[in-house]
């Protein structure tokens, strides 16, 4: 059981976003809630502004239902209404919108149940809200307004259902209105109903939102710990300097290699003459003293060989008898 404390007066908050409906109890009411379908290992996710998003669709489809009760009741007398779980019934199956996902709910509706002790909407406040709102008097039967609230607080709880899957999904630590905006149309469909509930919520959320001078964006980046990341800014001064010394070493090394292409460019082309010369110098040489030597060696192996003829016993011709 969730139990929420009733104040008499509204907080500065709520009139500022024009709302009936205590914004303070229904942020209480949403955290409560949480901690029940939070796992025990999960961290409970935090409320940022979103109690004015959903009080503003509660106290808007409260409203609409309200109308059409008014409509289709029984008058008893003409200043009497008289609303009972009947006619609210009527108006749930006769209307489209509502159809669409409050027939199916109903059938889980248990009339021992004060759903008005576990909500941030007790009778008390409802039967307020209907004087101020209608100006009329209306009478509820024994079940008429618990039926109500049993509606409201089950939409709601939907609400809240859906919105923290999507936090989870998008890994955020804060469920924001734009979640609670967003999981109406799942829940009602598109229509004119989904259309007004979404208005009234966004319209309560930009109200406050005004006041404070912040946006929703801003207020998500609140649970961040960025202070943590300061004392890391000193630290980058120190890499500057070390660096400085660095780029003049490349100084230093971009330098040297000017200056000592030149010397090269000067001697390569010095040896290569020289070398030129002594190559040029040194093939004639060999070209006069090749033939000289050849002569000279044909001169010997002459002489060899007329000295070799001259030693050669002479040959006796033979005697030819006649």
């Amino acid at each position: 059981m969730i139990e929420v404390e009733v104040k008499k007066t509204l907080p500065k908050d709520t009139l500022i976003a024009g709302l009936k409906f205590n914004t303070n109890l229904t942020k209480s009411w949403i955290k409560s809630y949480l901690k029940i379908i939070c796992k025990e290992d999960e961290k409970i996710p935090k409320v940022f502004r979103s109690e004015f998003a959903i009080t503003g669709i509660c106290e808007e489809l409260c409203r609409y239902i309200l109308d059409k009760v008014i409509v289709e009741c029984e008058h008893d007398n003409i200043d009497l209404i008289n609303i009972g779980t009947k006619d609210i019934n009527n108006v749930i199956a006769s209307d489209l919108e509502l159809k669409y996902y409050f027939n199916t709910i109903s059938e889980k509706y248990d009339s021992k149940v004060q759903y008005g002790k576990q909500f941030f909407i007790n009778e008390k406040i409802l039967d307020k809200y209907i004087n101020e709102t209608f100006h009329k008097n209306i009478r509820s039967f024994r079940d008429g307004y618990n039926y109500i609230l049993f509606l409201l607080s089950t939409f709601c709880t939907s609400l809240i259902n859906t919105a923290n899957i999507a936090r989870n999904v998008f890994y955020k630590t804060t469920i924001n209105s734009g979640m609670i905006i967003g999981a109406v149309q799942m829940y009602l469909g598109i229509g004119e109903l989904t259309i007004r509930l979404q208005n009234k919520g966004q319209n309560a959320f930009d109200m406050i939102a005004s006041s404070k001078g912040k946006k929703e964006n801003e207020e998500e980046e609140e649970p961040k710990e960025e202070p943590k990341e300061e004392p890391k800014e000193p630290e980058e001064p120190e890499e500057p300097e070390e660096e400085k010394p660095k780029k003049k070493e490349k100084e230093i090394v971009e330098e040297e290699p000017k200056e000592e292409p030149k010397e090269p460019e000067e001697e390569k082309p010095k040896k290569k003459k020289k070398e030129k010369e002594i190559v040029e110098e040194e093939p004639k040489e060999p070209e006069e003293e090749k033939p000289k030597k050849k002569k000279k060696e044909k001169e010997i192996v002459e002489e060899d060989v007329e000295k070799k003829e001259e030693d050669k016993p002479k040959k006796k011709k033979p005697i030819i008898k006649e």
